[in-house]
């Protein structure tokens, strides 16, 4: 028999392996949580635990388990793409466990791979400032889960929870997470919890909400040691400074580009506000009288087989795609456009090809 948990940020699942059978227990990542965690491992005789998932997200459960003398592990697997799950954790987890793979000791260090940088390339200057802009927002997003991950670790119960069921209907779930839910962590009534994540010193604040209180009075972040928390907490007040930042560079980029495309036909003739300003910023910089020229350019024409002899388009300036699909997606007027089409890159091409028509064709921002 061996013992696991499936990392979650507001909701772990405990999996148990044997006799050719695997059983899941949701656990909420607090100290109700952690109270099932410890009765199942007495219970069972276990002397350790193997964790598989975001290892941040799991640091204060397993201080916490530390505490209490068992043994944690981990497995560093790949659970995550890019931008989103990869598989179901708990079932992957319950694999692993039953195989020879050994998790090595939870902590230990990470050395942190160097981004690479690349050097500048020449563009329009529209087509640069909304890439200027898509990739302030992207670091945002970016900063936005470092911030989430060092709260993960210095106070875990205070990161809202986005998932409260598995399945659907009558098969629904209703997950354990940490009770009462806390306001959104970026709202202006948090922000002293940024500056202050101490769950000691803000179960006795008054001027955070009512909910951060109660959850920091039992908060598993009162385990994580000294060392951790003071190297986390300046972490997070790098992070957070740099997030900031961001945002205004953000805000800069969008005002910019908005004040340069605001002449153009298609300016006014979308709600969606950011997404035709972004869009005008790849694509208004000149105009387009032919065609196939401009469906060549945003990587919608036709240009090689795949290994089944499926037609595939061009992955080119994937950013222009993105956002013709925001478009069809987030605008009433997208939506009306594109309605009845079938397929998405079909979808994509008529829009493309209206935009033209109402704009592109015949004008540039210049």
């Amino acid at each position: 028999m061996k013992l696991g948990i499936a990392v979650g940020r507001n909701t772990h699942t405990l999996v148990t392996t044997g006799d050719g059978k695997a059983r899941k227990e949701y656990l909420a990542n607090d100290h109700v949580g952690l109270a099932k965690a410890l009765e199942h491992i007495r219970t069972g005789g276990y002397k350790e635990i193997t964790f598989l998932g975001n290892r941040r997200w799991a640091t204060p459960f397993a201080c916490a388990l530390r505490a209490n003398g068992i043994e944690c592990r981990y497995l560093a697997v790949q659970t995550r793409g890019e931008r989103g799950a990869k598989g179901n954790v708990g079932s992957l987890l319950a694999k692993l466990l039953e195989s020879e793979i050994k998790g090595r000791p939870f902590f230990t260090e990470r050395v942190e791979s160097q981004p690479k940088t690349t050097g500048p390339e020449q563009m329009p200057a529209t087509y640069r400032l909304a890439l200027e802009y898509l990739d302030a927002t992207n670091q945002v997003r970016r900063l936005k889960h470092h911030v989430l991950d060092c709260l993960a670790v210095l106070f875990p119960e205070v990161v809202k929870a986005g998932k409260t069921e598995v399945g659907r209907g009558e098969t629904s779930v209703a997950l354990p997470i940490p009770e009462p839910q806390p306001p959104d962590v970026f709202g202006k009534k948090m922000r002293v919890v940024f500056e202050d994540p101490n769950p000691e010193s803000l179960a006795e604040r008054k001027d955070v909400p009512e909910a951060v209180r109660m959850l920091a009075q039992k908060s598993l972040g009162k385990f994580v040691p000294a060392d951790l928390r003071k190297k986390t907490g300046e972490d997070l007040t790098s992070h957070l400074a740099t997030y900031d930042k961001a945002v205004v560079l953000k805000e800069s980029k969008i005002v910019e580009l908005r004040e340069r495309i605001q002449k153009h036909p298609l300016a006014d003739q979308f709600s969606g506000g950011d997404l035709i300003t972004v869009l005008l910023g790849l694509l208004g910089w000149r105009a387009w009288p032919h065609w196939r020229e401009l469906r060549r350019y945003a990587g919608l024409d036709v240009s090689r087989l795949d290994s089944t002899g499926k037609f595939r388009t061009s992955r080119v300036r994937t950013e222009i795609r993105q956002y013709l699909y925001l478009l069809t997606t987030m605008t009433k007027e997208g939506r009306e456009t594109v309605a009845g089409r079938k397929g998405k890159n079909k979808r994509l091409e008529h829009l493309l090809k209206q935009l033209r028509h109402r704009g592109l064709r015949d004008n540039s921002i210049g």
